[in-house]
Protein backbone atom coordinates (compact mmCIF):
# COMPACT_ATOMS: atom_id res chain seq x y z
CA UNK A 1 0.00 0.00 0.00
CA UNK A 2 2.64 2.31 0.73
CA UNK A 3 4.61 1.68 -2.57
CA UNK A 4 0.90 2.44 -4.26
CA UNK A 5 0.91 6.09 -2.31
CA UNK A 6 4.77 6.78 -3.20
CA UNK A 7 3.73 5.89 -6.60
CA UNK A 8 0.56 8.07 -7.28
CA UNK A 9 2.60 11.27 -5.27
CA UNK A 10 5.39 10.70 -7.59
CA UNK A 11 2.59 10.92 -10.72
CA UNK A 12 1.44 14.12 -8.94
CA UNK A 13 4.93 15.17 -9.48
CA UNK A 14 4.33 16.16 -13.12
CA UNK A 15 1.36 18.84 -12.50
CA UNK A 16 3.35 20.52 -9.91
CA UNK A 17 5.67 23.36 -11.31
CA UNK A 18 6.96 24.58 -15.05
CA UNK A 19 9.73 25.38 -14.84
CA UNK A 20 10.80 22.76 -12.74
CA UNK A 21 12.57 23.96 -9.59
CA UNK A 22 16.12 22.56 -8.22
CA UNK A 23 14.74 21.15 -5.08
CA UNK A 24 12.13 19.40 -7.12
CA UNK A 25 14.49 17.26 -9.27
CA UNK A 26 16.46 16.61 -6.63
CA UNK A 27 13.21 14.76 -4.28
CA UNK A 28 13.38 12.42 -7.30
CA UNK A 29 16.65 11.08 -7.78
CA UNK A 30 16.59 9.09 -4.90
CA UNK A 31 13.99 7.00 -7.12
CA UNK A 32 15.95 6.76 -10.21
CA UNK A 33 17.57 3.89 -8.59
CA UNK A 34 17.89 1.30 -10.65
CA UNK A 35 16.95 -0.92 -7.56
CA UNK A 36 14.90 0.86 -6.48
CA UNK A 37 10.72 -0.31 -6.62
CA UNK A 38 9.59 2.44 -8.23
CA UNK A 39 12.37 2.87 -10.65
CA UNK A 40 9.92 2.78 -13.90
CA UNK A 41 7.28 5.08 -12.52
CA UNK A 42 10.15 7.81 -11.68
CA UNK A 43 11.49 7.51 -15.38
CA UNK A 44 8.29 7.88 -16.99
CA UNK A 45 7.51 11.01 -14.14
CA UNK A 46 11.05 12.17 -14.93
CA UNK A 47 10.95 11.98 -18.88
CA UNK A 48 7.47 13.78 -18.74
CA UNK A 49 9.02 16.58 -16.61
CA UNK A 50 12.05 16.93 -19.10
CA UNK A 51 9.75 17.29 -21.97
CA UNK A 52 7.72 20.34 -20.24
CA UNK A 53 10.93 21.23 -18.97
CA UNK A 54 13.85 20.67 -21.43
CA UNK A 55 16.22 22.72 -19.43
CA UNK A 56 15.88 20.97 -16.02
CA UNK A 57 19.40 19.62 -15.96
CA UNK A 58 19.72 17.71 -13.07
CA UNK A 59 16.75 15.17 -14.53
CA UNK A 60 18.18 15.49 -18.00
CA UNK A 61 22.06 14.40 -16.93
CA UNK A 62 20.41 11.75 -14.62
CA UNK A 63 18.21 10.24 -17.12
CA UNK A 64 21.12 10.58 -20.19
CA UNK A 65 23.47 8.52 -17.72
CA UNK A 66 20.93 5.94 -16.93
CA UNK A 67 20.94 5.45 -20.63
CA UNK A 68 24.67 5.19 -20.89
CA UNK A 69 24.86 2.83 -18.41
CA UNK A 70 22.40 0.78 -19.86
CA UNK A 71 20.19 0.49 -17.06
CA UNK A 72 16.87 0.76 -19.10
CA UNK A 73 16.26 -3.00 -19.70
CA UNK A 74 12.58 -2.73 -20.89
CA UNK A 75 12.76 -1.41 -24.76
CA UNK A 76 9.04 0.52 -23.76
CA UNK A 77 11.24 2.40 -21.15
CA UNK A 78 13.91 3.01 -23.25
CA UNK A 79 12.90 4.29 -25.71
CA UNK A 80 10.41 6.73 -23.19
CA UNK A 81 13.29 8.23 -22.19
CA UNK A 82 15.33 8.76 -25.22
CA UNK A 83 12.35 10.58 -26.65
CA UNK A 84 12.53 12.78 -23.36
CA UNK A 85 15.77 13.79 -23.70
CA UNK A 86 16.95 16.70 -25.93
CA UNK A 87 17.92 16.30 -29.55
CA UNK A 88 21.87 16.27 -29.36
CA UNK A 89 22.33 14.76 -25.97
CA UNK A 90 20.96 11.50 -26.72
CA UNK A 91 24.13 9.24 -25.22
CA UNK A 92 25.87 7.09 -27.70
CA UNK A 93 28.07 4.74 -26.09
CA UNK A 94 26.08 2.12 -24.26
CA UNK A 95 22.99 2.48 -27.13
CA UNK A 96 24.45 3.36 -30.20
CA UNK A 97 22.39 4.30 -33.38
CA UNK A 98 21.60 1.78 -35.33
CA UNK A 99 20.33 -0.15 -32.05
CA UNK A 100 18.08 2.82 -31.00
CA UNK A 101 16.73 2.42 -34.38
CA UNK A 102 16.45 -1.36 -34.84
CA UNK A 103 14.79 -1.02 -31.40
CA UNK A 104 12.37 1.47 -32.06
CA UNK A 105 11.14 -0.35 -35.52
CA UNK A 106 10.60 -3.42 -33.67
CA UNK A 107 8.97 -1.85 -31.14
CA UNK A 108 6.11 -0.05 -34.38
CA UNK A 109 6.11 -3.76 -36.02
CA UNK A 110 3.18 -5.42 -35.40
CA UNK A 111 4.35 -8.99 -36.27
CA UNK A 112 7.47 -8.90 -34.11
CA UNK A 113 5.60 -7.33 -31.27
CA UNK A 114 2.37 -7.83 -31.27
CA UNK A 115 1.29 -7.16 -28.06
CA UNK A 116 3.16 -3.65 -27.50
CA UNK A 117 0.79 -1.02 -25.94
CA UNK A 118 0.10 1.55 -28.55
CA UNK A 119 1.03 4.21 -26.23
CA UNK A 120 4.90 2.99 -26.56
CA UNK A 121 4.30 2.22 -30.31
CA UNK A 122 3.48 6.47 -30.59
CA UNK A 123 6.49 7.24 -28.66
CA UNK A 124 8.67 4.96 -31.00
CA UNK A 125 7.16 6.57 -34.34
CA UNK A 126 7.87 9.87 -32.93
CA UNK A 127 11.77 8.97 -32.17
CA UNK A 128 12.51 7.79 -35.21
CA UNK A 129 10.95 10.76 -36.96
CA UNK A 130 12.96 13.16 -35.26
CA UNK A 131 15.81 12.80 -37.41
CA UNK A 132 15.93 11.85 -41.04
CA UNK A 133 16.67 7.91 -41.77
CA UNK A 134 20.56 7.64 -43.14
CA UNK A 135 20.13 6.27 -46.79
CA UNK A 136 22.27 3.21 -45.84
CA UNK A 137 19.38 2.06 -43.49
CA UNK A 138 16.35 3.13 -45.37
CA UNK A 139 16.15 -0.19 -47.40
CA UNK A 140 15.89 -2.01 -43.63
CA UNK A 141 13.62 0.65 -42.86
CA UNK A 142 11.34 -0.53 -45.80
CA UNK A 143 11.39 -3.73 -44.51
CA UNK A 144 9.16 -3.15 -41.27
CA UNK A 145 6.56 -1.48 -43.14
CA UNK A 146 4.09 -4.00 -44.19
CA UNK A 147 3.81 -4.76 -40.55
CA UNK A 148 3.09 -1.65 -39.96
CA UNK A 149 0.17 -0.04 -39.01
CA UNK A 150 -1.89 2.97 -41.61
CA UNK A 151 -1.22 5.57 -38.83
CA UNK A 152 2.46 4.23 -37.85
CA UNK A 153 3.30 4.56 -41.70
CA UNK A 154 2.35 8.24 -41.68
CA UNK A 155 4.63 9.07 -38.52
CA UNK A 156 7.32 7.33 -39.92
CA UNK A 157 7.53 8.80 -43.58
CA UNK A 158 8.80 12.28 -42.91
CA UNK A 159 12.32 10.26 -41.63
CA UNK A 160 12.62 9.18 -45.41
CA UNK A 161 13.06 13.29 -45.94
CA UNK A 162 16.75 12.60 -47.21
CA UNK A 163 15.79 9.78 -49.72
CA UNK A 164 17.39 10.25 -53.23
CA UNK A 165 15.25 9.35 -56.04
CA UNK A 166 16.14 5.28 -55.88
CA UNK A 167 14.54 5.16 -52.24
CA UNK A 168 11.37 7.44 -53.27
CA UNK A 169 10.70 5.13 -55.90
CA UNK A 170 11.45 1.70 -53.57
CA UNK A 171 9.35 3.72 -50.66
CA UNK A 172 6.49 4.43 -52.99
CA UNK A 173 6.42 0.71 -54.05
CA UNK A 174 5.85 -0.28 -51.31
CA UNK A 175 3.40 1.85 -49.79
CA UNK A 176 1.50 0.11 -53.44
CA UNK A 177 1.98 -3.72 -52.04
CA UNK A 178 1.15 -2.85 -48.68
CA UNK A 179 -1.53 -5.43 -47.18
CA UNK A 180 -3.42 -2.56 -45.32
CA UNK A 181 -3.44 -0.11 -48.29
CA UNK A 182 -6.90 -0.01 -48.70
CA UNK A 183 -7.29 1.54 -45.52
CA UNK A 184 -4.88 3.98 -46.11
CA UNK A 185 -6.43 7.59 -45.56
CA UNK A 186 -5.78 10.17 -48.57
CA UNK A 187 -6.45 13.22 -46.35
CA UNK A 188 -3.55 12.07 -43.56
CA UNK A 189 -1.28 10.77 -46.07
CA UNK A 190 -1.71 14.67 -47.90
CA UNK A 191 -1.49 16.02 -44.44
CA UNK A 192 2.07 14.58 -44.19
CA UNK A 193 3.23 15.26 -47.66
CA UNK A 194 2.94 19.19 -46.81
CA UNK A 195 5.60 18.72 -44.74
CA UNK A 196 8.48 16.43 -46.90
CA UNK A 197 10.75 17.39 -49.12
CA UNK A 198 9.48 18.21 -52.72
CA UNK A 199 10.92 15.20 -54.71
CA UNK A 200 9.06 12.95 -52.19
CA UNK A 201 6.10 15.28 -51.86
CA UNK A 202 5.22 14.98 -55.21
CA UNK A 203 5.93 11.08 -55.52
CA UNK A 204 3.79 10.56 -52.38
CA UNK A 205 0.54 12.89 -54.17
CA UNK A 206 1.03 10.54 -57.16
CA UNK A 207 0.44 7.55 -55.27
CA UNK A 208 -2.88 9.39 -53.50
CA UNK A 209 -4.49 10.93 -56.73
CA UNK A 210 -3.64 7.17 -58.31
CA UNK A 211 -4.32 4.68 -55.41
CA UNK A 212 -6.48 6.30 -53.05
CA UNK A 213 -8.47 9.19 -54.24
CA UNK A 214 -12.42 8.08 -54.22
CA UNK A 215 -13.61 10.75 -51.72
CA UNK A 216 -17.34 10.67 -53.42
CA UNK A 217 -17.28 6.88 -52.28
CA UNK A 218 -15.95 7.59 -48.96
CA UNK A 219 -18.99 10.07 -48.23
CA UNK A 220 -21.49 7.84 -49.65
CA UNK A 221 -20.55 4.99 -47.53
CA UNK A 222 -19.73 7.20 -44.28
CA UNK A 223 -23.56 8.85 -45.27
CA UNK A 224 -25.28 5.68 -45.63
CA UNK A 225 -23.40 4.45 -42.19
CA UNK A 226 -24.16 6.90 -40.38
CA UNK A 227 -27.55 6.98 -41.13
CA UNK A 228 -28.16 3.24 -39.79
CA UNK A 229 -26.69 4.08 -36.31
CA UNK A 230 -28.74 5.18 -33.08
CA UNK A 231 -28.11 8.55 -31.30
CA UNK A 232 -24.68 8.78 -29.83
CA UNK A 233 -23.31 8.59 -26.08
CA UNK A 234 -21.56 11.58 -25.11
CA UNK A 235 -20.48 10.33 -22.36
CA UNK A 236 -19.80 6.62 -22.76
CA UNK A 237 -17.88 7.77 -25.63
CA UNK A 238 -15.51 9.84 -24.20
CA UNK A 239 -14.99 6.92 -21.36
CA UNK A 240 -14.15 4.48 -24.88
CA UNK A 241 -11.79 7.43 -26.32
CA UNK A 242 -9.86 8.13 -22.84
CA UNK A 243 -9.67 3.91 -22.03
CA UNK A 244 -6.86 2.33 -22.23
CA UNK A 245 -7.85 -0.82 -24.36
CA UNK A 246 -9.18 1.28 -27.23
CA UNK A 247 -6.42 4.14 -26.86
CA UNK A 248 -7.90 6.77 -28.98
CA UNK A 249 -6.28 9.09 -27.24
CA UNK A 250 -2.91 7.91 -28.19
CA UNK A 251 -3.16 9.18 -31.94
CA UNK A 252 -6.20 11.49 -31.63
CA UNK A 253 -6.79 14.66 -30.10
CA UNK A 254 -9.63 16.10 -28.47
CA UNK A 255 -9.79 20.08 -27.42
CA UNK A 256 -6.30 19.89 -25.48
CA UNK A 257 -5.89 16.84 -25.01
CA UNK A 258 -4.35 13.07 -27.10
CA UNK A 259 -1.99 12.55 -29.40
CA UNK A 260 -1.20 14.19 -32.78
CA UNK A 261 -0.57 10.98 -34.94
CA UNK A 262 -4.07 10.96 -36.22
CA UNK A 263 -6.56 13.73 -37.43
CA UNK A 264 -8.08 15.93 -34.50
CA UNK A 265 -11.72 14.75 -33.83
CA UNK A 266 -12.58 17.90 -31.57
CA UNK A 267 -14.90 18.71 -33.91
CA UNK A 268 -16.18 15.20 -34.88
CA UNK A 269 -19.88 14.59 -35.16
CA UNK A 270 -20.73 18.61 -35.86
CA UNK A 271 -22.86 19.76 -38.64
Amino acid sequence: MKQQVRAKALECFEDLYDPIPQNLQNALLPFLEPDQELFPTAVQVAGSLLRRDPEARILRDNLALLVLNNHLGPNELLLETLDALPEGLIPMAATPPPLRFLIAMETLSDTISPGTPYSAKATAARLIAREAIPKSLQEFARSFLPSLRPEMIYALLPAFRDADAANIEALIKTLEQHPQRPQFSAPALRSVSQTLPPALQDALNTFISARLDDASARQTKLESTLAKLDQGDIERGQKVFNSAEAACHVCHEIGYLGGDLGPDLTSIGQA
